[in-house]
């Protein structure tokens, strides 16, 4: 007894991440064998056709030349200016403007008293000028006289020297007064130019995008130059400032097309070409994007500044080319359904997509056989395939449908039975966990602490070790989602890579497709969802191409998952979001609460002066793992174990991490009741 509880409480934490409470485990009186369900597969042909291959990111829509109107001068605001031909209306957001046209009034009086006393000043210098002026004629006069008489010996040498020194006294008084006036002359001028700019005028004919000041408010001109206007000159033109990851810009180039998307017209496609890549490269959440500058025409008026666009730059084009769905490279038979003759002969490891290799399954007779492929630009829906094994026409394996459990004569299987085994091939077949903190005494510790466990951990379980098919990363959390004015509260908000359809054994979408490498690098805001919110959100339209909200965060939906049902406790596993793990942790901040391995999340928007500031949150939840077959999962678990231990540094210490498999499962799902 105490033993059966122990193994209850050590696979807790495996069934909370699960999403399956601990409520759920059953112990079976009675659990008779079961033959292997027949299936039937999903097939999709080759074809010939074209193909677009585009890099995918967002952008902000700016106008091409905008005009940032500031004050010079302090005072606050006596009144804004009237639009031209409006009849008395004045300057407002929207507003049509020409040259010249008056914005605003700062109040003036101090300015005026400053040039009244500049004048002032003006006049008292000239009187000064012709004071010095007639000193100077004088000493003129005299020096002259002394001249003369100094020369008859009328005087002495040293009434000469005098006479002499005053004329020189004078010519310098006449230079100081000089520039005395032209000193006050400036001043004048500069106080008739600060009386000037009390008045604010537009530098250019445009439109105003904003306006930042009111009658009455105070502004200063000593400090900063205060912004009170934002014009454009032109919106017919208008710009896309793109933030490209490092990894993608170098397939960006001047004049390349663009096509782009803005949620206010989701059904209508822009189109643009590339005008700059600018090379301030920039580091958010140590992720390298630089900004790409697309130009485009806007004559009716739909691009509205600031609006953000989902930019599509076209990289390639192909033509008359082989193409296969995506769905057929992802998918992946178990062991028992490979031919026997090549099941020990294929190549290891799996080919993967980043290295331009891909694998796709055909049938032959009751068993499957690997047909290895050379994978060229794809769409996002289909990529461009090549081999000489590759044929137009050729029909591949894109998923599994279960065909319906028959009972025999004799067999004893319960609903109960049932539900339990519909639940374990539904959390996916040679799963693996690897869940943070450590086992002690058959139970798991630190399931709610600060996790050790990183994205990169999950890299290189899937690189460095024989025995494991897929490994992905996981964030869980759990918010409202809003579409419109529907919404909806899910418990599954699951951050992590395109791998982890494969780890779950759940490749199959009913709609569109996976996000990708790329959209997890560039933290892209896009998701795939389960069919319980697209029935709850978007009442049976198809939510391909929408947008929905988690907490005002918005994520655009590029897929649809196929539907998994409920498990041991009727939890929908289909209410679930799909997202990329760095949009989870870079721009919806999530703080994961709990020591029972449930995870609940605070979640924010954070400001770029949050993301520059804040460190990245590198740490994940959980890691999902895909064993090669069931019998491998004993040796992917050494394996995960061995190398865990060697990144985490982990001598002489327990493991920060703790390893869970579906076998334990299994195994305690038919313990007998005691």
């Amino acid at each position: 007894m105490h033993s059966l509880k122990s193994q209850s409480r050590g696979l807790l934490s495996l069934l909370l991440v699960l999403w399956i409470p601990p409520a759920a485990i059953v112990f079976a009186d009675e659990v008779t064998d079961m033959a292997a369900k027949p299936s039937t597969f999903r097939t999709a042909k080759i074809v010939r056709g074209d193909l677009v291959a585009t890099i995918s990111t967002t952008g902000t829509l700016e106008p091409e030349e905008l005009v940032d109107v500031g004050a010079q001068v302090s005072g606050h605001v006596m009144g804004l200016g009237v639009i031209p031909g409006s009849n008395g209306k004045t300057i407002d957001y929207g507003s049509q403007v020409e040259k010249g046209t008056i914005l605003a009034r700062i109040d003036d009086a101090l300015y005026a008293v400053q040039v009244d006393q500049a004048r002032l000043g003006c006049m008292r210098a000239k009187a000064e000028m012709t004071q010095a002026t007639a000193a100077l004629e004088l000493a003129d006069v005299q020096r002259k006289r002394a001249t003369d008489q100094f020369k008859n010996n009328s005087i002495s040498a040293g009434e000469f020297d005098v006479a002499a020194a005053s004329f020189k006294l004078a010519q310098a008084g006449v230079v100081v007064v000089e520039a005395a006036v032209a000193q006050s002359q400036a001043n004048l001028k500069q106080a008739e130019l600060n009386l000037g700019y009390t008045i604010i005028r537009s530098p250019v004919r445009g439109i105003i995008i904003d306006r930042r000041v009111n009658v009455g408010q105070t502004v200063d001109g000593s400090l900063n130059a205060p912004s009170l206007f934002l014009i454009a000159k032109n919106l017919a033109k208008m710009q896309v400032w793109a933030s490209v990851n490092e990894a993608d810009v170098g397939r960006v180039r001047v004049g390349q097309s663009v096509r782009f998307t803005i949620d206010a017209y989701p059904r209508e496609v822009f189109s643009g070409k590339v005008d700059q890549v600018r090379l301030n490269a920039q580091m958010t959440q140590n992720v390298v994007t630089y900004t790409v500058v697309v130009t485009t025409d806007n004559p009716t008026g739909k691009l509205l500044p600031y609006l953000t666009a989902n930019v599509q730059f076209e990289v390639e084009r192909k033509k008359n080319v082989l193409l296969v769905s995506n769905a057929a490279l992802r998918w992946r038979p178990r062991p028992e359904q490979i031919s026997p003759d090549v099941r020990d002969r294929i190549p290891s490891p799996i080919p993967r997509a980043d290295d331009g290799n891909g694998r796709l399954w055909v049938q032959d007779g009751n068993s499957l056989r690997p047909v290895d492929v050379r994978l060229g630009p794809t769409d996002g829906t289909k990529t461009e395939v090549g081999g000489s094994t590759v044929e137009e026409g050729m029909e591949v394996i894109v998923g599994e449908n279960a065909a319906a459990m028959k009972t025999g004569a004799g067999e004893k299987t319960t609903t109960r039975e049932e539900s339990i085994r519909r639940t374990l091939a539904s959390m996916g077949s040679n799963l693996l966990l690897v869940l943070p903190g450590p086992v002690r005494g058959g139970v798991t510790w630190g399931t709610g602490s600060k996790s050790t466990l990183t994205a990169q951990d999950a890299e290189e379980i899937a690189r460095q070790c024989p025995a494991v098919s897929d490994a992905a990363p996981v964030v869980r959390g759990r918010s409202q989602i809003t579409y419109g004015n529907r919404n909806w509260l899910t418990g599954n908000i699951t951050g992590t890579t395109p791998s982890f359809l494969a780890a779950r054994d759940w490749t199959e979408l009913s709609e569109g497709d996976i996000f990708t490498d790329r959209d997890v690098r560039n933290a892209a805001k896009v998701c795939v969802i389960g069919e319980t919110l697209k029935r709850e959100l978007f009442a049976g339209e198809s939510p391909l191409g929408k947008e929905i909200r988690v907490l005002n965060v918005p994520f655009r939906v590029i897929g649809v998952l196929s539907a998994k049902g409920a498990n041991l406790m009727g939890l929908d596993q289909d209410d679930i979001v799909l997202a990329p793990w760095t949009t989870i942790k870079y721009h919806v901040s999530s703080t994961t609460a709990g020591t029972t391995g449930t995870a609940t999340t605070k979640q924010t928007l954070r400001t770029d002066a949050e993301a520059v500031s804040s460190p990245p949150l590198e740490t994940m939840d959980q890691i999902f793992v895909r064993a090669i077959s069931e019998e491998q999962i004993p040796r992917a678990s050494e394996q995960i174990t061995e190398l865990l231990r060697d990144r985490h540094r982990i001598v002489g210490k327990a493991d920060d991490f703790n390893i869970r498999d579906m076998s334990e499962l299994k195994k305690m799902l038919s313990l007998p009741r005691r």
